[in-house]
């Protein structure tokens, strides 16, 4: 009977933590939104801050952190890399 005690406890305690928190479980089931992406962002910074640890200035930690998470992916240039086959990697050929 103990361990049903126990169950019945714990059972009372997950309702309680759904009726107190109903609104911003609907609001983020409503809107997609989840702790996981920011969680994901705070990792990759942490990340990122280990890497620049022997930076000179926060503002070159602050551009890794915007060219690795900003969305912009510049083509770097490569040695024997012409326009015309960077044109072709993108688009295909014509």
């Amino acid at each position: 009977m103990d361990s049903l005690g126990g169950a019945l406890q714990t059972k009372g305690k997950l309702q309680r933590s759904i009726v107190n928190h109903r609104p911003a479980i609907l609001a983020s089931i409503e809107h997609g939104l989840s702790n996981g992406r920011v969680e994901s962002m705070n990792t990759k910074i942490r990340l990122i801050t280990r890497i620049a640890f022997g930076f000179k200035s926060p503002d070159a930690l602050i551009a890794l952190a915007m060219l690795s998470l900003g969305g912009h992916k510049p083509v770097l240039p490569r040695p024997g890399l012409t326009h015309e086959r960077v044109r072709r990697a993108r688009f295909g050929a014509f």
